[in-house]
């Protein structure tokens, strides 16, 4: 086409036909004489483009001699015939495997995003179970291992309502109904009042330790505590019989055991610290997944699979006046 085939005998008026695409979707673009439209060429034919008119001003009038098409091209553009009922269930075909072309490429990038949130979740349980295990080991009173009634029982230490914390060696608990108690540790009791050294809820420590009781009450129930720097009698509900008793034995079983936890605990913080290091170190795994989530996206072959479908389809809506 003429350079003076530009326009239209009126100056500043566009003549129609095919120019350089503005939005760079494709190589040309047909432009109507009043503005831009959303008809483009593609691979030979006249389609309409997915994205319509956006990326561009619709009002920018070409400045350069329309590209010359193909006249099959030039007779696609405004003159549509009605499809046939082939032609119809071809389309429709067309734009369902649209769907399942983008649909695929959609699951396949959601897969790979689980991936990646599914390592990152992984490396951050595994960075807190080790700084939690790190904690522990390092503590003074090493790992919380359980409580009743305001006692508490650490690797270490043990902590009473009224006694404070102490170190757990040298410590002993036991568990015993009102009587025994009164006869069995009367004399424990007597001694540690005497010198100040009973401490906590003794509930009726007085009338235990003065009575002698002959038959022994099984329903009164009572945890007695020793420890280097004194002790406390617990009064306890009597249907607490098997879980205070195991408390009891735990606190004993810490007690003697205390020099070879501190010698587990040790091990203990030596691999957190190297768990840690080595995840905060190395993030390989995370790289790998996250790269390849990108591959994903980019895939070649999922968006060949997409842009070939859509050819098709735009191929096919083009030549129907119900296309949207």
């Amino acid at each position: 086409m003429a350079d003076d085939e530009v326009l239209n005998s009126r100056e500043g008026e566009v003549a129609p036909g095919w120019y350089a695409d503005p939005s760079r979707r494709s190589h040309t673009r047909w432009h109507d004489g009043q503005g831009w439209t959303s008809t483009i060429a593609l691979d030979g034919a006249a389609v309409i483009d997915p994205e319509g008119l956006a990326g561009f001003d619709p009002s920018l009038a070409p400045v350069s001699i329309p590209v010359s098409m193909p006249v099959s091209e030039q007779v696609l553009v405004g003159a549509k015939r009605p499809l046939d009922r082939s032609e119809r269930r071809a389309l429709k075909a067309a734009r369902r495997a649209v769907r399942d072309a983008e649909r695929a490429h959609a699951m396949a990038i959601a897969e790979a995003h689980r991936r990646v949130r599914d390592t990152e979740i992984s490396r951050s349980n595994q960075l807190q179970i080790a700084n939690t295990q790190l904690a522990e080991a390092e503590s003074p009173s090493g790992k919380r291992i359980g409580e009743y009634r305001g006692v508490v029982l650490h690797e270490r230490t043990l902590t009473t309502p009224k006694g404070g914390t102490v170190w757990l060696r040298g410590c002993s608990a036991d568990v015993e109904s009102g009587g025994n108690l009164s006869m069995s540790h009367r004399p424990t009791l007597t001694r540690m009042a005497a010198g100040g050294l009973l401490f906590g809820g003794i509930g009726m420590l007085g009338s235990l330790a003065a009575q002698k009781r002959e038959v022994a009450d099984k329903r009164e129930l009572y945890l007695l505590i020793q420890t280097g720097e004194g002790g406390m009698v617990l009064q306890c509900p009597p249907d607490d019989g098997l879980v205070v008793r195991q408390f009891a034995m735990a606190i004993n079983a810490y007690a003697r055991d205390v020099d070879a936890n501190d010698v587990e605990r040790a091990a203990i913080a030596a691999s957190s610290r190297s768990i840690i290091a080595r995840i905060e170190g190395d993030t390989s795994d995370l790289d790998e997944a996250r790269d390849a989530k990108e591959a994903v996206a980019q895939d070649p072959a999922h968006l060949e699979a997409i842009r070939d479908a859509r050819a098709e389809m735009f191929a096919l809506e083009a030549g129907s006046p119900q296309s949207d």
